[in-house]
């Protein structure tokens, strides 16, 4: 007996050790700690992920959180695998309710604040009772004590299924749309002089919105136009500027780790574009994990655009400061800041650019170069009715009045700067119901717009004319 209790007693101390042991050097199961949420594989796209796990028959059914839930397209939610056959699934609302539960209530008395203890009677509507006087009382959320944490919503997926053991691959996975995870493309567009080539500098930035750090095994990046119905993410409505608990994780930054993954080359794949990135990344919770692109060679053209309508009436103003620029891959779309001899000059957005295909954009008004337009009308006619149907076609309302006028534009161009530019001239013609240029000079016509390309030398100005014939 004696050395029975020798042995009780030994175990016993061998025990609280073993958990002092865990306490003091971080190991015991039960910290409180955060776990990444791993993940097999991750298709992101602008506004949303599709996320796919592996899954047992353990980890079924499946939980999610009010806050997970809330990012969550619960119409997309799959359970497959090769080996299972899914008969049905159901989706739940749960949480344990707190009636019945003994809790504390904060009353005040005059200058007196007492707590009492109380039975939650009625959740929904905080009634509770007072246990030493029976008595009966509705209070707020903020007067209520727990004597521990209370329950939250919870939502479960239920699955019955049907499973073929004959198949080799027993593995399941469950898939669904969530939108506190996406990505963008941001760009840096670095120019030089004209004979340098011009550098585009591209990353892939990458938003985790989630409450907890995510670790993806394998992602592709999808850019292009897909149309998925998706609750809003908080995501578009981010900026540097107004979010404090943004945290920005660049990849290969110290501490990141020395192999950060990399992003491949863009392919097409039913007019959207997916990027490969090779190696497994974890991105924490509240934040932007950003990832280099591939560099595409792009060429870059500046020039002075004057884009405008027409007018009956003399007018004068200033050109845009423009660019035209192609790239020999695809671009998704994206923010893009362009800077000049490492200067920054503006910022504009792109659209989707496809691969090899002109993108003209400008970054605002160029006060050296400016434009005047002489408009004089030559001549103008009331066409009666058989001449109005001919021009006018399905445009012609019996009874309305068609005008046809000449014009000549007097175009002034001049540039106030030290150096030669190229300045593009657009003139639309679109709110008229037949437009036809007599006399064109250097102008061209496309559809309803005049079009024309002009050099200028440094202080020098030009003087240029067309005219018109429209009928209105």
């Amino acid at each position: 007996m004696h050395l029975l209790f020798v042995l009780c007693i030994s175990l016993i101390i061998s025990i609280q050790a073993e958990s002092l042991f865990k306490k003091v050097f971080g190991k015991d199961k039960k910290q409180n700690v955060t776990t990444p949420d791993s993940t097999t594989s991750v298709k992101i796209f602008s506004n949303f992920a599709e996320i796919t796990r592996k899954i047992s028959v353990a980890d079924l059914p499946i939980e999610f959180s009010e806050d997970e839930w809330n990012e969550v397209r619960a119409d997309t939610i799959v359970l497959y695998g090769p080996s299972i056959d899914v008969t049905s699934q159901t989706t739940s609302e749960k949480k344990k309710s707190l009636n019945g539960e003994k809790l504390y209530v904060r009353r005040s008395h005059g200058d007196k604040i007492e707590t009492v203890e109380a039975i939650m009677i009625d959740e929904k509507k905080n009634l509770v009772q007072d246990t030493s006087k029976k008595r009966y009382f509705t209070v707020g959320t903020d007067q209520i004590e727990y004597l521990s944490t209370p329950p939250a919503n919870k939502y479960i997926v239920s699955f019955t299924y049907d499973v073929k053991p004959q198949i080799t691959d027993q593995q399941w996975y469950v898939t669904y749309l969530k939108s506190n995870l996406n990505w963008k493309t941001r760009y840096n567009l670095l120019l030089q002089y004209d004979e340098q080539k011009p550098q585009l500098i591209s990353l892939a930035d990458i938003r985790n919105d989630g409450d907890k750090p995510l670790t993806i095994e394998s992602a592709e990046l999808f850019g292009g136009d897909i149309n998925v119905q998706i609750s809003p993410s908080r995501y578009e409505q981010w900026s540097y500027a107004r979010s404090p608990q943004m945290d920005v994780q660049m990849a290969g930054a110290p501490g990141i780790g020395s192999s950060p993954p990399t992003i491949s080359r863009p392919e097409e794949l039913a007019g959207l574009y997916v990027y490969n990135i090779d190696n497994p990344f974890t991105v924490d919770s509240k934040t932007n994990y950003v990832l280099p692109m591939l560099k595409p060679t792009v060429k870059v053209d500046r020039y002075s655009s004057i884009k405008k309508s027409f007018h009956a009436a003399n007018n004068r103003g200033k050109a845009q400061r423009s660019y035209r620029l192609r790239s020999d891959q695809f671009l998704p779309k994206g923010n893009a800041i362009i800077r000049e001899f490492e200067r920054l000059v503006g910022e504009t957005s792109w659209p989707d650019i496809a691969a090899n295909d002109d993108y003209d954009f400008s970054i605002g008004q160029d006060p050296d170069v400016t434009y005047k337009e002489n408009v004089t009308l030559l001549s103008s006619k009331l066409l009666d009715e058989t001449a109005a149907r001919r021009l006018s076609g399905k445009q012609y309302y019996p009874g309305s009045t068609v005008t046809q006028s000449s014009y000549e534009i007097n175009l002034i161009l001049k540039n106030f700067k030290k150096r030669q530019i190229k300045v593009e001239y657009t003139e639309y013609f679109h709110a008229l119901k037949q437009f036809v240029i007599q006399e064109k000079g250097p102008f061209t016509q496309e559809g309803t717009e005049i079009h024309g390309k002009f050099t200028l030398q440094p202080n020098e100005e030009k003087h240029y004319k067309y005219k018109v014939e429209v009928t209105d």
